[in-house]
C-alpha cells in the first residue's frame, strides 16, 4: 500500500448489524420490502514508516454506514412450510469514513444508491416467517462490499 510505507496492518470488518423492516404481500410468490439497515463499523489499524505522502506513526479508520432498501422478494416453496427465496433491491445508503494518521483526524460523509442481492431459505407456519439470508451490497464511490448473514423473523404476511 502507498510505496510500502504501510505495515502492521489489522483490520476488524465483523461486525453485528441490525435492521427493521415492513412489507407488502403482492400474491403467494412475491413480496414487497421497506427495511432500515444499520450495518454497523468497520475499522483498519496500520503503522506508517513516514515514506510517501504519510506521517510516521499509527494510522486508523473507521467506517460506519446505514440506509434504507427498498427490495423485491420473490419466493418458491419446496415443502408446505419451507422456501427458497430471492431478494433484489435499491439501497439508499449514507456512510461516515473517519481517518486518523497522528493526530490528525478527517472525515468524510457520502451518500449514494447501490444495488442490494441475496437469498436464502424461510420457514414459514402461520402468519410467522424465519429466514436465513446471505446478501451483499456494494457501497461508497471506495468500493467497499458488505456481505451480510443474517436471520429475520417475520410475522404478518
Amino acid at each position: 500500500m502507498n510505496g510500502g510505507s504501510i505495515s502492521s496492518i489489522s483490520e476488524d470488518d465483523d461486525d453485528t448489524s441490525f435492521s427493521a423492516l415492513i412489507g407488502v404481500k403482492v400474491n403467494d410468490y412475491f413480496v414487497a420490502e421497506l427495511e432500515y439497515i444499520d450495518f454497523g463499523n468497520t475499522n483498519m489499524k496500520a503503522t506508517s514508516n513516514g515514506e510517501e505522502s504519510w506521517n510516521a506513526g499509527p494510522i486508523k479508520t473507521d467506517l460506519d454506514a446505514d440506509g434504507w432498501l427498498l427490495a423485491g422478494v420473490a419466493s418458491y416453496p419446496i415443502t408446505d412450510h419451507f422456501s427458497v427465496f430471492a431478494r433484489l433491491g435499491m439501497l439508499w445508503c449514507d456512510t461516515t469514513e473517519k481517518f486518523t494518521e497522528t493526530g490528525l483526524i478527517s472525515k468524510e460523509n457520502n451518500s449514494g444508491r447501490d444495488a442490494y442481492y441475496g437469498g436464502g431459505i424461510k420457514y414459514q407456519t402461520g402468519p410467522w416467517q424465519l429466514r436465513g439470508e446471505i446478501a451483499r451490497t456494494e457501497i461508497d464511490d471506495d468500493g467497499y462490499d458488505i456481505d451480510r448473514i443474517g436471520l429475520t423473523l417475520i410475522w404478518g404476511y
